[in-house]
C-alpha cells in the first residue's frame, strides 16, 4: 500500500513536467512568431501593417487593426470583428491574409481569408476590398501542423510540418519501415487550388523551421536551425534553392519581419530580460537597438524605414515604438488612435451649396406673391445692420458660456464655421450654442416679439405690413435663422432686400424693426 501511495504522489507531478514538456516542444516546433494563445498578432508590409488583438471591451471578440503610411501619424482603424484569433496571418503590398479556425466545431478545414485596402484619395481614408466580406481560398486540413503563411506573387504560400511520431520512426528504422512517413510540404494556392513545391532535402523531416514573409526577389524564404544549432536561411528564386547562414543561434530568434529587402530580427540578448533588434546583413544580423523584452504580448513589424515595436498596454490598446535602423533611436511610445475625418474642408461647400438651394426653395413656396418693398411701402423702419450684429453677438452670449463650460474650451477656439463638419469633437461646441441661442429668442420672441439682444440694442420683430407677427411666422423665422447661423453664407440675403430682410423674415414675412424710430407713413403711392 504504500508503494501505490507514492505513486499516487508521483504521478500527478510527472504528469505535470510532460504536459509543460509538450507546451514548450510545441512552442518550439511553431517557432518564435505569436500564435492564436497570444493576446496579439502582428503582421507588415513596406506601408501597412496589420495586428490582430483581442477586443478590450468584448473580451469574446477580435479586432483586425490597421495602419499605414498614408494615415499620416499614429492612427489606425479597425477593419474587421473577429470571432476567434487567427491560426496564422500574412501581409504583403496592400493584403493581408487570415487563417481562420473552422466556424464550426465539426469543421475539418482551415480558412484562408484575404483582404486588400485602398485609399479614398478625396476623403483621405481607407477602406476594405471587399467591403462586406473576405476574399476566400482554399482552405486547409484542420489537422496540417502549420509553420508559417506568406502571400506571394501568385497566391498564399503554407509551409506545414511532419507529423514528430513519424520523424521519430523514420529516424529509428533508419527509413526501412514500409510505410511513406509525412514530410514537410510547402504548398502555393493557384486558382483555388494547391500545388506542392519542392523542399530542400534538409527541410523534409525537419520539425523547427518558419516560412517568413516573401520579399520582392524570392518566391519562398524559409529559416531552420542547421545541426550546430545556427539559423539557416533558405531562399528560393526562379526555382532554385539557396542556403546561408545568419549567423545567430536558432533558440536565440524570437520574431522576424521583412524591412525592405532584408530581414528585421528581434533576438534574446546576453542581458536577462533584454531583446536585441536587429538586421539581416549577409551572414550576420547587425545589432540595431537593445531594449527590455515586454512584459505583454508584443510583436515586430516593419513599415517604410522603420521598424515598430508593438505591445499591448494596461487598457488592451495598442502601443507602438518606432526603431530608426539607421541610428538605432526609438522614439516612443505611442498609442495608436483613430483617424480623425479630415473632411472639414471640403464637407462646407456641397451642404452650403444645400442650403442655400433650399433657403431660395423656401422663399419662392412661403412668399410667392408678397413684393420686396411693401414693409417700406408700410413705413416699417428697418433697423440697421450694425446693431442687429450686436444683438445678435449678445443673443449668443449664453451658448457661448454654456458651450465652454460643458467642452472645456477657450472663447478663441470657439468657431460657428466648424459645425459643418462630420467631427463631432469640432461641431459639437457650434451646434450647442445655435441650439441654446435659437432656444432662448423663440421663447422672448413669442411673447415679446423681442430677444435680449433686441431689448438692449431697440429692435422689434414685426410682420411686414407693420403689425404683431404671428405665432407661426416666429416660429418658420426662429427655425430658417438656424439654417442661417449653420450656413452663414445665408446672410447676404439682408444686403439684397430693401426692408433688410434676410432668409428667415423673408420666408416668414416678417421684419426686424428699428423700435427707437417713429412709423413713417405710409406713401401715397
Amino acid at each position: 500500500m504504500r508503494v501505490l501511495s507514492d505513486q499516487r504522489c508521483v504521478f500527478p507531478w510527472l504528469l505535470t513536467v510532460v504536459c509543460v514538456g509538450m507546451l514548450c516542444a510545441g512552442r518550439v516546433a511553431c517557432g518564435f512568431f505569436a500564435t492564436a494563445a497570444d493576446e496579439l498578432m502582428v503582421a507588415s508590409s513596406e506601408e501597412h501593417v496589420w495586428a490582430v488583438v483581442r477586443d478590450p471591451s468584448n473580451r469574446s471578440t477580435w479586432r483586425l487593426v490597421h495602419h499605414a503610411t498614408g494615415m499620416d501619424g499614429a492612427y489606425s482603424r479597425v477593419a474587421r470583428t473577429l470571432d476567434a484569433p487567427p491560426r496564422a496571418m500574412a501581409a504583403r503590398g496592400n493584403q493581408v491574409l487570415l487563417i481562420m479556425p473552422p466556424q464550426l466545431p465539426s469543421g475539418t478545414e482551415l480558412d484562408l481569408l484575404g483582404l486588400r485596402v485602398q485609399q479614398n484619395v478625396a476623403l483621405e481614408t481607407f477602406f476594405d476590398v471587399p467591403l462586406d466580406g473576405w476574399d476566400i481560398y482554399a482552405g486547409l486540413s484542420i489537422h496540417d501542423r502549420l509553420a508559417g503563411v506568406a502571400l506571394g506573387d501568385s497566391g498564399p504560400l503554407v509551409l506545414t510540418l511532419p507529423d514528430q511520431q513519424d520523424v521519430a520512426d523514420v529516424r529509428r528504422t533508419r527509413g526501412d519501415n514500409e510505410t511513406t512517413p509525412t514530410m514537410a510540404q510547402l504548398r502555393r494556392q493557384t486558382a483555388y487550388a494547391w500545388s506542392e513545391v519542392p523542399l530542400p532535402d534538409p527541410l523534409h523531416a525537419e520539425l523547427k523551421q518558419q516560412l517568413l514573409p516573401q520579399q520582392e526577389l524570392t518566391e519562398a524564404s524559409i529559416i531552420a536551425p542547421n545541426a550546430d544549432g545556427a539559423t539557416q536561411l533558405y531562399t528560393r528564386a526562379e526555382g532554385v534553392w539557396t542556403s546561408r547562414l545568419l549567423g545567430v543561434p536558432w533558440q536565440s530568434i524570437k520574431r522576424v519581419a521583412r524591412y525592405q529587402d532584408r530581414y528585421a530580427v528581434a533576438l534574446t540578448s546576453d542581458e536577462p530580460g533584454m531583446i536585441t533588434l536587429g538586421l539581416e546583413r549577409g551572414g550576420s544580423v547587425l545589432p540595431v537597438l537593445t531594449v527590455a523584452e515586454p512584459e505583454t504580448s508584443w510583436g515586430l513589424a516593419a513599415i517604410a524605414d522603420a521598424l515598430l515595436l508593438i505591445t499591448l498596454d494596461e487598457t488592451g490598446q495598442l502601443s507602438v515604438q518606432t526603431i530608426d535602423p539607421l541610428d538605432g533611436e526609438p522614439s516612443g511610445p505611442v498609442v495608436w488612435e483613430r483617424p480623425p475625418l479630415n473632411v472639414t474642408e471640403w464637407l462646407h461647400l456641397p451642404i452650403l451649396g444645400m442650403l442655400v438651394v433650399a433657403a431660395l426653395l423656401a422663399i419662392v413656396l412661403f412668399r410667392p406673391s408678397e413684393a420686396p418693398d411693401v414693409p417700406i411701402l408700410a413705413g416699417v423702419v428697418p433697423m440697421g445692420l450694425v446693431r442687429r450684429l450686436i444683438a445678435l453677438g449678445i443673443d449668443l452670449v449664453p451658448g457661448v458660456v454654456v458651450a465652454t463650460l460643458v467642452f472645456d474650451l477657450e472663447l478663441a477656439e470657439i468657431a460657428l464655421i466648424d459645425i459643418v463638419t462630420s467631427d463631432m469633437a469640432i461641431a459639437g461646441p457650434g451646434s450647442l450654442i445655435i441650439g441654446i441661442t435659437i432656444a432662448h429668442e423663440l421663447i422672448t420672441e413669442l411673447f415679446t416679439d423681442r430677444t435680449i439682444g433686441k431689448v438692449l440694442c431697440g429692435g422689434v420683430v414685426v410682420a411686414s405690413t407693420g403689425g404683431r407677427p404671428s405665432r407661426r411666422a416666429v416660429l418658420l423665422r426662429g427655425l430658417f435663422k438656424a439654417v442661417v447661423l449653420y450656413a452663414p453664407i445665408l446672410a447676404v440675403f439682408v444686403l439684397l432686400s430693401p426692408a433688410r430682410q434676410g432668409v428667415p423674415e423673408t420666408v416668414s414675412r416678417t421684419v426686424v424693426a428699428d423700435a427707437r424710430a417713429a412709423r413713417k407713413p405710409a406713401s401715397s403711392e
